[in-house]
């Protein structure tokens, strides 16, 4: 029985895990049922395991590539975007109370000088009716930019690269939830295998069993 490597196609092929499923069945041949049961559903864990973790493709700003979705890997690349969003926060924060300030500045010298006299001679000399009198207005330009990005690029390396790429905000992020969606995917398949072998009342019928085929 060969080590299931998720770096290593090879030992997750479905040659070779049918491969692997039959070794097992000949050991667990005389075994009793909870014994073979629980050896089938290790065999399934090792399986789903494995290939939640194998290379993943995705196709990110820069170009195709396949990526390391090892439990390192994926938890290094998750520290890496909360980081980069908590510097890009601290920026667009800075950037925003820097606007909120300028806003704040412009509509303060609009309301000064709304009337040619000011706010005060102008909205007197308004209500008494005289219309020679300059009531001015506010401008209505002052507004937040809306420019600030709270997250900017990683430098993330593919597999087989020799140097990293730059990854977008959503080329990141859009990684991380493909990771993710095929993590889904794979454990409602080990889920469904694991329930129906236990509903198995036989050693026969274990053996019968298809652990490693049907995986997406």
């Amino acid at each position: 029985m060969s080590v299931i490597d998720p770096l290593n196609a090879a030992t997750i092929s479905g040659a070779a895990l049918a491969a692997d499923e039959a070794a097992i069945d000949t050991a667990i041949a005389s075994a009793s049922l909870a014994l073979a049961q629980q050896s089938k559903s290790a065999f399934i864990d090792g399986i789903f395991n494995a290939l939640r973790q194998a290379p993943i493709a995705y196709t990110v700003s820069a170009g195709a590539y396949s990526w390391d979705a090892t439990d390192e890997s994926v938890a290094a690349l998750t520290l890496a975007v909360l980081s980069a969003l908590v510097t890009g926060c601290t920026s667009a924060f800075a950037a925003l109370i820097a606007d909120v300030n300028a806003t704040f500045a412009a509509l303060v010298s609009d309301i000064e000088n709304w009337g040619a006299g000011g706010i005060g001679p102008g909205l007197l000399l308004a209500a008494q009716g005289d219309t020679g009198a300059s009531a001015g207005s506010i401008t209505g330009g002052e507004h937040l930019t809306g420019g600030e990005t709270p997250l900017g690029t990683i430098q993330w390396t593919p597999v087989g690269a020799s140097s990293p790429v730059t990854l977008t905000a959503a080329d990141a992020t859009g990684l991380l939830a493909a990771i993710a969606a095929r993590r889904a995917g794979l454990q409602a398949v080990r889920l469904s295998k694991q329930n129906a072998l236990a509903a198995l009342t036989s050693t026969p019928s274990v053996i019968a069993f298809s652990a490693s085929s049907s995986w997406p």
